[in-house]
């Protein structure tokens, strides 16, 4: 049954009476409605923080820049890869970013839907469908118009479609497939295993039980084929950018990066609250709405069952990937909303607008009200920075500069970075980090004297709020320390060699002598 069959059945077959069909319309509307708000509204955050080096480093890689030479960050070069493409498709062009990404979204949504009316019933598409649709465009976790968890859960999703279908046969088609889906969500993020992890518990289970080690061992080994095929030209890239034995140092800095994370007493709660998000609807359907239950004919399928299993661990490995990452932002949880949509759908009662409205009103107000917020801050901001417009008739073609956080603003202009390290973020990596990557930002810097370099006007304020804002540096206060050591030491440097030209914002443009 294709996806166009089972959404038209599941509206039109007993719809009701007219009063049912306008609650059915108004709730479809008011989800709908939620998650364009959640999303869409970053239309008016052009090129947010991580976004826009999001962008940046795609448009390194694809004009030919090297990953760990060219550009610096606590990614692997796969990411930049994945990005890279979508920076040839949309440019610069920030709403083409937000339009795509939401697209994607919406075809995981509808694959997830598609997926449990295939393998449970007509009865999971519309629960399944609403809740992905609020969940995976749940504004607080949405967090920017281009993420890499946006990309990441689209091909999770693909991967977990093919993964259920070969959990239902013995094809071994599917398997190879949901492989090199996986491989694909893995090059965003190393977590987008989880679905086939997943996929490989049920299946090694399944066969033990069986001992039935042959035809396990077929599965795996498609498995890793259909893996192996992204990988392969990973690391053909790595290869031909001749960046392979940069790999092991980059491991350890991401993994520095990782264990040297604080965790404080917020960190901790992260867990239970976003249980609690997921938890809260699955409670509702599932015992508050408990009257409203399937026969017994309806809810006891086998493939019902295995596709509830399969979700359930998947859901499971993905709460284990966010907490592995260790710093776990909030758009961390973003994909878990997938595998949450695939077990909220496939509990056995029957849909009625009025229950569904109350599992999932809390979060689709919630994220509503979020999305106000960008609109307060955000509706009447300009589309280009200030510092954009100063910089851009002042420099020429070929001309180099350097700013914290200055991706959107080398996007903006078109100039070049004077260094691999576009942003100081990654000097909170570990306590050594501050003095280490500044030592290399500082050599950078004198090797291309760049034009204009940018700092804060309020120079030892700005610094210290930076030290207080990031976790990481407030509580360790050697790293801290070493952070402000690490930027006086940038601006000795300019003073030495720069001059302050112009003020923009609470930015000061200081221009080489000379230039």
């Amino acid at each position: 049954m294709n996806p166009i069959t089972v959404r038209t059945a599941v509206l039109l077959d007993n719809p009701g009476p007219p009063r049912l069909r306008l609650q059915w319309a108004l709730l479809i509307i008011f989800c709908a409605l939620a998650a364009a708000i959640g999303r869409l509204t970053y239309m008016l955050w052009p090129f947010d923080s991580d976004g826009a080096m999001y962008v940046y480093m795609g448009k390194i890689v694809s004009e030919g820049g090297r990953f760990c030479h060219d550009l610096c960050d606590n990614k692997f070069p796969s990411t930049a890869l994945v990005t890279g493409l979508f920076y040839r498709i949309c440019g610069i062009h920030w709403n083409a970013y937000v339009l795509v990404q939401s697209a994607m979204i919406v075809g995981g949504i509808l694959m997830l839907a598609h997926m449990a009316a295939k393998w449970a019933g007509r009865w999971a598409w519309m629960p399944t469908f609403l809740f992905a649709l609020v969940y995976l465009n749940f504004h607080p976790v949405v967090f920017g118009g281009f993420q890499l968890e946006a990309l990441q859960i689209f091909f999770a999703i693909l991967s977990a479609l093919y993964a259920a279908e070969a959990l239902m046969s013995d094809r071994q088609m599917p398997v190879f497939i949901a492989g090199m889906a996986a491989g694909l969500a893995a090059m965003c993020k190393p977590t987008g295993l989880a679905a086939i992890g997943a996929f490989g518990l049920l299946v090694t289970f399944k066969y033990a039980r069986q001992r039935a080690g042959r035809q396990w061992l077929m599965k795996m080994v498609c498995l890793a084929a259909g893996v192996a095929i992204p990988l392969s030209g990973v690391l053909a890239y790595l290869y031909a950018a001749d960046i392979l034995q940069d790999m092991p140092a980059l491991y350890r800095q991401i993994s520095r990066y990782a264990s040297n994370s604080q965790w404080g007493v917020i960190d901790v709660l992260k867990i239970p609250i976003a249980g609690m998000f997921i938890g809260f609807p699955l409670f509702v359907r599932a015992v508050i709405f408990r009257k409203d239950g399937l026969p017994v004919a309806d809810v006891q399928s086998r493939n019902r069952k295995l596709l509830l299993a399969f979700a359930i661990a998947w859901l499971l490995l993905e709460f284990i990937g966010v907490i592995a990452q260790r710093r776990m932002y909030a758009y961390h949880f973003l994909v878990i909303g997938a595998p949450a949509a695939l077990v909220f759908g496939l509990i056995p009662r029957r849909s009625r607008p009025i229950t569904l409205l109350a599992a999932l009103l809390p979060v689709a107000i919630l994220s509503m009200e979020g999305a106000a917020g960008v609109v307060e801050v955000q509706g009447y901001a300009p589309r280009r920075m200030a510092i954009s417009d100063y910089i851009q008739p002042r420099t020429r073609p070929g001309d180099t500069l350097w700013m914290d956080d200055e991706p959107r603003l080398l996007l903006e202009t078109g100039l070049k970075s004077a260094s691999r390290y576009p942003i100081t973020f990654t000097f909170a990596n570990y306590d050594e980090a501050p003095l280490e990557y500044s030592r290399g930002l500082l050599e950078d810097l004198a090797r291309a004297k760049p034009k204009y370099i940018m700092l804060p006007t309020d120079f030892d304020r700005s610094i210290y709020e930076r030290t207080q804002n990031i976790w990481e540096l407030k509580e360790v206060p050697k790293r801290a320390a070493n952070f402000i050591l690490a930027w006086n030491r940038i601006r000795d440097f300019v003073v030495e060699d720069y001059w302050p030209e112009g003020h923009v914002r609470d930015l000061t443009a200081w221009r080489r002598r000379g230039s």
